[in-house]
């Protein structure tokens, strides 16, 4: 449970212990084989509910990596993936940071600073196909377009270094052979490393490149903080925790989501909260 998720287990835990029910943690570290195991195990301990953030990171889930989640005999409620319409999984109730929105809220920022070639660096994540589809969506919309594709897979599991090598040489090139003057990049602790690095090689930041980021942790601690799209975590931690509460009290038992009360998708809209990185003018925070 690093940075990413506390803020959303802590705010779930304290809706529900107000509300008398107690939060039991269970980590797969992001190994599909392990979500089976696990609701298995705290099915079989007498949970009443599920709260799941699975461990697939795009929208449509491989073969049988729905079949434990759906199997659940007892009210689950996804939290952050999102699910592709017509997968198994679409039907759960469902909270999530609407990312989507967020990537463009940060292009269309950029975007009225006056620059028009852009790029897209993303980690995998919970959050990278959505981020993508925001960034195009937008550009599409202002009748802009990226001025160089990722030069690297962003589902591919690389270690950190390579990563970083692969993102910064991405950006390197974009601004010295395609003319980015923008960028996006997910995630803001992967900036926090890039943005030295890009310094180092003679690419001043905001100056040469401006940069947009998704999520709020790591940013402030940079040298120069960093312009980041700040998704509502102990919300989403909060709604979740209320949404499978009501299921709870609506009803009786259900597989894969079942209970009383109607199943929902909710969608928290992420901040921009613009600072240093972008040469726009600050915003307090």
């Amino acid at each position: 449970m690093h940075y990413s998720f506390s803020d959303i287990v802590q705010s779930a835990r304290a809706v529900l212990a107000a509300r008398g029910a107690r939060l039991v943690l269970a980590l797969t570290g992001h190994l599909a084989e392990e979500d089976g195991r696990q609701i298995e195990r705290l099915v079989a301990s007498g949970v009443n509910g599920l709260l799941v953030t699975p461990s697939w990171v795009r929208g449509a889930p491989g073969p049988g990596e729905t079949d434990a989640i759906l199997a659940a005999p007892v009210p689950t409620v996804l939290v952050e993936p999102w699910t592709a319409p017509g997968s198994p999984a679409h039907g759960l109730g469902r909270v999530r940071s609407d990312s989507t929105h967020g990537a463009g809220e940060a292009v269309r920022h950029l975007a009225a600073l006056g620059h028009a070639r852009f790029a897209l660096a993303l980690q995998s994540s919970p959050h990278t196909e959505r981020l993508e589809a925001g960034f195009e969506a937008a550009l599409s919309t202002l009748g802009l377009r990226a001025a160089a594709s990722p030069g690297f897979d962003a589902a591919a599991l690389d270690s950190e270094p390579e990563r970083y090598a692969r993102t910064l040489e991405f950006l390197r090139r974009g601004v010295r052979e395609h003319g980015v003057t923008a960028a996006f990049v997910h995630s803001d602790a992967d900036a926090v490393v890039l943005v030295p690095r890009l310094q180092a090689l003679g690419i001043r930041v905001p100056e040469d490149l401006a940069l947009g980021v998704y999520d709020d942790e790591a940013s402030r601690l940079s040298e120069l903080a960093l312009t980041a799209v700040a998704p509502p975590k102990r919300a989403v931690g909060a709604a979740a925790a209320r949404l499978l509460l009501d299921r709870l009290a609506g009803g009786p038992e259900g597989g894969g989501g079942g209970g009383g009360g109607s199943r929902q998708h909710v969608e928290l809209l992420p901040e921009l909260r613009v600072r240093d990185s972008c040469g726009g003018a600050a915003t307090p925070v």
